[in-house]
């Protein structure tokens, strides 16, 4: 049994409605799985359970095949496991893990809620399907997996910000709107895109009403109507995720830049991005340019929405610019989507260094999907496939 299969069964197998018993011998009510986490620290966010009394527990569920793998990855001194309510485990612990600011989060064993199929496969360490067959490969049907997941990941991108396309404004303004939207939420990944997103959209049409001057005169409209900085505005505070974020995450820090880059975007002419592509990224990012979020946002938000711009206009220098862009990425994938493909054997130079990766490890390797993947027929068996 391999961990991603826990994650698979946790997502895919009707747990919530489902009642867990406790290694303590509490019965807790699953309300809600959570939001399988992509980045760093635990495995599924903002999850929701119930417990005997009554009381509601929202929180984190982190997932391990063995108790001891709780304090083996460091999670008992990681603040970012702070918010963690659920351990859930293959094996039964004996006791209950602490977190590092003390607390201790409920322990249920999974095995008793599995189907049999879904225990196929003896105990292993966490790893990919093909984790130590890729070297027997030849690196090209590895390399040209990636590039599939490196194309279908920017279809994807361009395709999920047509979804958000208005109806009944003129091109320009749709297509600012769509940006909008998808540079908040980018900017609030992963605990706050939500209210990011809606927070944007909001003063993005007051802006439309009433343009402001200055960026700092954007930040206090955004400011203002967040809930952030005293009274409730359009949103409440109790809408924020502020368990414990990185500093650079915290929402009033993405707030200020997203008002720099609202401000920006109000001052660019569509017409201009038509005749010089290359330097609207530059205009609209300005001092950001170049850190390490907005480089990801100008990959997956920037590329896709001026594609899709250049797919409503029908400008093929747009769509050329936009996607020799994405060809020619350099920009290594966090840690947390990298490592489990070094632990396979496949390196950086097998991989490439893009972001088909997250792609990859999303749609393919978390998902099941060995069938549908060159490098899974190559290596694993029809058995392994269908069980995996």
């Amino acid at each position: 049994m391999r961990e991603f299969k826990l994650h698979t069964a946790w997502k895919q197998s009707g747990f919530a409605g489902r009642k867990l018993h406790t290694l303590c011998g509490e019965e807790l009510l699953v309300i809600d799985t959570g939001s399988p986490n992509t980045g760093d620290g635990p495995d599924f966010r903002n999850a929701v359970f119930r417990t005997e009394s009554g009381l509601h527990l929202c929180g984190d569920v982190e997932i391990h095949i063995q108790e001891k793998e709780w304090e083996e990855h460091g999670h008992h001194t990681d603040p970012a496991y702070n918010a963690t309510v659920v351990h859930l485990l293959l094996h039964s612990g004996r006791r209950r893990m602490h977190t590092a600011s003390g607390h201790r989060p409920y322990v249920v064993s999974m095995m008793p809620y599995l189907a049999s199929s879904q225990l196929s496969g003896t105990p292993a360490t966490f790893g990919l399907p093909c984790s130590g067959l890729v070297r027997y490969l030849n690196e090209n049907v590895v390399r040209a997996q990636f590039e599939k997941a490196r194309q279908e990941y920017f279809a994807g991108r361009v395709e999920a910000l047509t979804a958000w396309w208005p109806a009944g404004k003129s091109i320009g303004d749709s297509w600012k709107s769509v940006l909008v939207g998808g540079l908040a939420d980018g900017l609030g990944i992963s605990h706050n895109r939500a209210p990011m997103r809606r927070l944007a959209l909001e003063c993005w049409s007051a802006l439309h009403e009433n343009r402001l001057s200055g960026a700092e005169a954007v930040a206090g409209l955004l400011r203002s109507r967040s809930g952030l900085f005293g009274k409730p505005g359009l949103l409440s505070r109790q809408e924020w995720d502020l368990s414990g974020p990185r500093p650079e995450n915290k929402p009033e820090v993405r707030i200020n830049q997203l008002a720099d880059l609202l401000y920006h975007l109000q001052c660019m002419p569509v017409k201009e991005l038509l005749r010089q592509p290359g330097q609207g990224w530059q205009q609209l990012a300005g001092e950001h340019a170049g850190t390490s979020r907005f480089n990801l946002l100008y990959f997956v938000v920037w590329l896709p929405a001026v594609y899709l711009l250049g797919t409503v206009l029908q400008a093929r220098t747009l769509q050329a610019y936009a996607w020799n862009a994405w060809e020619e990425q350099h920009i290594a994938p966090p840690a947390s989507v990298s490592e489990p493909f070094r632990e396979a054997g496949i390196g950086p130079e097998a991989r490439g260094r893009h972001l088909g990766a997250v792609h990859q490890l999303k749609s393919y390797c978390r998902a099941g999907r060995c069938g549908a993947c060159k490098i899974g027929r190559e290596s694993l068996s029809p058995d392994e496939i269908r069980t995996g």
